[in-house]
């Protein structure tokens, strides 16, 4: 999921991104998510990703974990729910997830 996470956001933002950028998606997934997105997390996550000096060393797992789903189903709707866009950012996060040294035991 941390590897998708990462791709999505990349995805999402070209390098020259500005810092309206990122707000400016928070704020939809906000109103797509309501109160159910930690949205100042959500932002620092993001911002962390794309190499700002966010410190996000006090997030909790559950809330890094809820933002990162978040992003991603906000990325899902970036590309219009596309199937073939989706299966190709978890195809390559599988890959970069393997490449990394995660190998999971598969199931019989």
């Amino acid at each position: 999921m941390i590897v998708a996470f990462q791709i999505a956001v990349a995805r999402l933002f070209d390098p020259n991104h500005g810092l309206k950028d990122v707000e400016l998606l928070v704020s939809a997934m906000r109103r797509a998510f309501g109160p159910e997105l930690p949205w100042l997390e959500t932002e620092a996550l993001i911002r962390f990703e794309l190499g700002e000096d966010v410190a996000i060393g006090d997030l909790s797992v559950r809330t890094r974990t809820y933002a990162m789903i978040l992003t991603l189903g906000a990325y899902a709707d970036f590309v219009e729910r596309n199937e073939a866009e989706v299966h190709a950012l978890l195809i390559d996060a599988e890959r970069r997830a393997f490449n990394r040294g995660h190998h999971p035991e598969l199931a019989e």
